[in-house]
């Protein structure tokens, strides 16, 4: 009987290459997961693919974790994007009733000052205006010169795992930019300084492998004069 490197000593045995080749091939093998760059659902899909996969197969005993916690922390997981995109689809539908409201009400209000204005200019007293509770025009003041907001934002991935490479307009008016990097694009409290840039670009370090983060950016002046955050720029961190 022949035997491997691992079945025994020199000489209780008679080395045999074959074996010993393919003992070293399954030392080699390695699972590659393939996370970046997924969304939330296609990493779940991902995650479903394995637990099909083991499921009844012999090759398979006793999988560590449990096929069980597996699909239970699947399916937990899928019912709260599930969720989220409810919540997120009557966000979006209240939205546009808002503005849809906030445009009518809004044209009432021209036109009611618009009456108030004329009544105003009949009495030629323009006490009518203020006592109706609008607020009297003055003479326009020179627009001064704001900083401008921060247009075209785009991540890429880094040259290494963990960085984000960030870089946007530039804004001639502007003497630095501030760097945020959040969780939720829609609750500013999630977003918190990265760095300040100097120039029109930068780098993120230090990030999680397989995240999703975003991040915004917006403009600063002399007398720290800021303009408004660009819109938030989302990206699967390398």
């Amino acid at each position: 009987m022949q035997r491997t490197w691992d079945q025994g000593s020199w000489d209780e045995g008679t080395w045999d290459p074959a074996l010993a080749q393919m003992v070293d091939k399954i030392m080699k093998i390695h699972v590659a997961l393939n996370l970046h760059n997924l969304d939330n659902r296609q990493q779940l899909a991902k995650m479903q693919t394995g637990i099909d996969g083991c499921t009844n197969n012999t090759d398979i005993t006793n999988p560590d974790p449990p096929l069980a916690d597996c699909q239970q922390a699947h399916d937990a997981a899928q019912a709260q994007l599930n969720a989220i995109d409810l919540e997120e689809k009557k966000l979006q539908d209240m939205r546009i009733v808002r503005d849809q409201l906030m445009a009518t009400a809004m044209s009432k209000h021209t036109t009611l000052g618009s009456c108030v204005e004329t009544k105003a200019k009949k009495a030629n007293d323009p006490g009518v205006v203020t006592k109706a509770g609008f607020e009297l025009a003055s003479a326009p003041a020179p627009i001064p010169v704001s900083i401008g907001r921060v247009m075209n934002l785009v991540l890429t991935h880094g040259d290494l795992d963990g960085t984000a490479d960030a870089s946007w307009n530039r804004d001639k008016r502007a003497l630095s930019y501030e760097v945020q990097k959040g969780t939720d694009p829609n609750d500013a409290s999630t977003f918190k300084p990265d760095q300040t840039a100097t120039k029109s670009s930068c780098t993120l370090i230090g990030l999680t492998s397989g995240s999703k983060i975003w991040v915004r950016v917006r403009a600063k002046g002399k007398d720290n004069s800021t303009g408004e955050w660009s819109n938030p720029v989302a990206i699967i961190v390398p």
